[in-house]
């Protein structure tokens, strides 16, 4: 009979049986929850690594390169070298390459920040570099100003991403760390139960876990304190310690990129120092307590500042109080007055003020308030720029050569007596007679010695309370006022006749000339200025045809002969609506190359019943009645559409009118025709004449600027013939100056003529812009002028002006010829008798 056994919960083996099923229970889930916290720590470790401190250096390169970026823009606007303007155009291109190498990763939060704006912040940096290679300084300022915003904000968006990042990190790796103490406690506990079930093997593995463990921590404490000298143990083990032990080493590898990237920027500061302290302008920070951040060498020079006045910390009252000893007077540049400098720190808003010290200086300070409370302050000294605006002032409203009243001045007094003044007054215009052939056969000094003593005598006849005026060239005017009748105004006729009449010792020359005069009477022929002039022109004309060095006052049949200039004018809009203009060519080359490098668009108008008309016969009227503005617009649209189909070296030259450039309408039309004929715009190339700089300086340089933004070149024609100022050069865009015919024709008979283009070439080659001889009609024309060290050359001895049908023969054929050494002989031997 077999005995059954009975289980009995109360026996030992139950209990012990029961007891180690407890242990190994345990044993078995605190192994697994080791295991799952040793997991979560290393894969929180290498979330560390690959996504916090990677987009922590990431972000603090792109800091780096960005902050590079901005201290090269913002300095470029002092910057007067265009070599060094053209290297700092480099750096900006390699900075923006490492940019765009470090922002090609999509998934960085930074990287897509930068991605995004860098476009916006490269095109604003072109821009600013643009106008600084220009030397469009106050535009370029300006322009760095909005350029600022865009960095500004590209930088402060890093820096919130980066502070996110950081704390990221600082929370994975308090995680790791209280992983690990949490890891060394749950290690411990399995030790104690692994002590009663598996005591050797379970002390063996728990003191091998946590010898390990305790070295890592040790090795992240020593990292958080910046200590990386010492290696990271238990690299080489392949459980998850190892793992740990691999991702504390990459953190410690970062480390070590940030401290070196730490120097660099310790280095860039050095760097930053150094470009403020060799700034043109003075630059000055003050935070919002009032106190000195930063300031330059050149604020402290302006200034007289001593050292303790300049360090960081020191009260900006301190420092007006000593400023404020040496200024005279304080010019407000905004809506509200400023009587003190404090006034401007209180407005809170962006303003320049003007002060003038005791020494006569005038400084121009603008003021940026910052977000903080603080302000920026920039410092320069405009003191020639105030003398420089004054003489262009003067120069604006008085004839550079005489010291008379303009032709603006004229027209603005004439308007103020037509509204204030009730008693007759008489507009005199005077045009000089055989004055072109004196400055053809004497040159240009002596005719403008002759035109000096013009003005000379018409000061002498007319009273105190008369005006004197020089219209341009050889035109002069005189506001005879105080109750004029038409026969005192007829007796001042004569009298100017019979003084510019009498002959002239100039320079060691008798030179007698004559004047015509034409008088219009107020307000007999007009209550105004315009219908005055009209009405005194029509006089002048019919004294000139008189037979000259007569007088004429106005009369109504006058207008009879106007009336033939309104059926030119019905001509000329018929003309451009039946396609009656037509545009030659000729070829402008290059004397390096010996290649045609441009052509020059010249309009012709091919009337039905008078045939090819002369541009002079028609381009003078269309300027008065402004169709000059529509037939320039076609003639610039057909030059590009002819254009298109040369060879791409080859560009295409328009000439510009002054009624066009102030029209309006120009830069619209240029955008317009360049995008529908394809035309590059650098083969395109519009010539304007210095008339057009007397006009409107302001409206016309914006002109001429954004003319150059488009890329399209613009050139100084007939230079020299004009009201020639070097002051020009400086404040228009131009790339190319074209030396009139007048001077290279006479280049080898006088030795002025020589001098002259000698000269432009010179002044043309030191600023970088290409000169032109124009009306090169012989090799010994062109021996003179290559001699002369003019780089570009135009005239018949190359082409004559051709259709556009011909012009592509003549690119292919044409070409600079070769001089014998005779031509170079001759060239010398001329050039040895002027001289003598």
């Amino acid at each position: 009979m077999t005995r059954r056994i009975r289980f009995n919960p109360r026996s030992l083996a139950v209990k012990l049986y029961g007891i180690l099923g407890v242990a190994v229970a345990a044993i078995v889930a605190l192994a697994y929850a080791g295991s799952h916290m040793a997991s979560v720590t290393a894969s929180a470790a290498i979330h560390l690594s690959r996504e916090g401190l990677d987009g922590i250096v990431k972000a603090s390169e792109l800091e780096v390169l960005i902050e590079q970026h901005r201290r090269i823009v913002e300095a470029a606007p002092a910057e007067i070298d265009r070599r060094q303007i053209e290297r700092n155009r480099e750096a900006l291109q390699r900075i923006e390459t490492s940019i765009t190498a470090l922002s090609n990763a999509k998934t960085d939060e930074a990287a897509r920040t930068v991605a995004a704006r860098l476009p916006t912040l490269t095109a604003k940096a072109n821009h600013v570099l643009f106008l600084a290679e220009n030397l469009a300084t106050d535009s370029a300022t300006d322009a760095v100003d909005v350029y600022q915003v865009t960095a500004q904000e590209v930088q402060t968006a890093i820096r919130k991403i980066k502070a996110r990042q950081q704390t990221a990190a600082n929370a994975m790796v308090k995680t790791l760390i209280d992983n690990a103490r949490s890891l060394v406690g749950w290690g411990t506990s399995a030790g104690m139960i692994a002590m009663i079930v598996l005591a050797p093997m379970g002390l063996l593995v728990l003191g091998d876990g946590a010898r390990r463990l305790r070295g890592l921590w040790k090795a992240m404490h020593r990292i958080a304190r910046n200590d990386i000298a010492h290696p990271v143990p238990s690299l080489r083990d392949v459980d998850e310690i190892g793992d740990m032990a691999r991702a504390v080493q990459v953190f410690k590898d970062n480390a070590i990129t940030l401290a070196n990237q730490r120097g660099e920027i310790e280095q860039i500061n050095r760097f930053l120092d150094i470009a403020l302290n060799n700034m043109a302008r003075g630059l000055s920070m003050f935070d919002a307590s009032h106190r000195l951040v930063i300031c330059n060498e050149c604020y402290r020079a302006l200034y007289d500042l001593p050292s303790e006045l300049v360090a960081h910390g020191t009260l900006w009252m301190h420092i007006e109080q000593h400023r404020s000893d040496r200024i005279t007077r304080i010019e407000s540049g905004g809506d509200v007055p400023v009587a003190r400098l404090s006034d401007l720190v209180s407005q809170r808003t962006r303003t320049t003020v003007h002060q003038t010290m005791a020494d006569g200086r005038i400084i121009a300070i603008e003021v940026r308030p910052l977000d903080d409370g603080g302000w920026v302050a920039v410092h320069e000294d405009v003191t020639k720029q105030r003398h420089a605006e004054a003489r262009i002032v003067r120069l604006a409203r008085h004839d550079t050569l005489t010291g008379l009243s303009n032709r603006h001045v004229l027209r603005e007094e004439i308007e103020k007596r037509c509204e204030t003044q009730h008693a007759p007054f008489a507009l005199l215009l005077i045009d000089l007679d055989k004055f072109k052939l004196v400055n053809d056969t004497l040159g240009h000094p002596v005719g403008d010695a002759l035109i000096e003593a013009v003005a000379q005598r018409l000061r002498q006849i007319t009273r105190a309370h008369d005006i004197v005026a020089r219209l341009g060239g050889d035109e002069f005017a005189v506001v005879q006022d105080g109750s004029v009748t038409p026969e005192s105004s007829s007796y001042m006729a004569t009298r100017i006749i019979d003084a510019l009449s009498e002959p002239y010792a100039i320079q060691g020359h008798r030179i007698t000339i004559g004047a015509s005069v034409g008088v219009a009477l107020f307000p007999d022929h007009g209550d105004n200025a315009s219908a005055l002039f009209s009405h005194a022109d029509l006089a002048l004309y019919a004294a000139k045809d008189s037979g000259r060095g007569a007088a004429a006052l106005f009369e109504p049949k006058m207008k009879e002969a106007a009336l033939a200039m309104q059926v030119l004018e019905a001509d000329l809009k018929t003309a451009l609506s039946e396609q009656q203009f037509d545009l030659f060519y000729q070829p402008i080359l290059d004397l390096t190359t010996g290649r045609t490098t441009s052509c020059e668009a010249l309009l012709r108008w091919r009337h039905p019943t008078r045939g090819m008309v002369p541009p002079l016969d028609f381009i003078p009227y269309a300027e008065t009645t402004g169709l000059i503005v529509p037939i320039g617009r076609w003639a610039l649209r057909r030059a590009c559409v002819d254009a298109v189909k040369w060879p791409v070296h080859v560009g295409v030259a328009v000439n510009l009118s002054a009624v066009q450039v102030l029209s309006g309408d120009l830069i619209a039309d240029l955008t317009r025709i360049l995008d529908e004929t394809g035309l590059a715009p650098e083969r395109l190339e519009l010539e304007v004449t210095e008339t057009l700089l007397l006009n409107d300086e302001p409206a016309t340089r914006e002109t001429l600027l954004k003319i150059r933004s488009l890329g399209v070149r613009v050139a100084l024609d007939d230079f020299g013939t004009g009201y020639a100022s070097l002051s020009y050069l400086s404040r228009f865009p131009f790339n190319k100056l074209k030396i009139d015919q007048t001077f290279v024709r006479n280049i080898t008979d006088q030795q002025v003529s020589t001098a002259i283009v000698r000269a432009v070439a010179s002044l043309a080659s030191s600023l970088d812009i290409v000169s032109v001889a124009e009306g090169v009609e012989t090799k010994a024309h062109l021996a003179r002028v290559a001699a002369a060290g003019c780089t570009q050359v135009q005239g018949y001895l190359f082409s004559r002006p051709v259709p556009a049908a011909d012009i592509l023969y003549v690119i292919a054929t044409c070409a600079v010829p070769k001089l014998s050494d005779e031509d170079w002989l001759a060239s010398t031997t001329s050039s040895a008798r002027l001289a003598s």
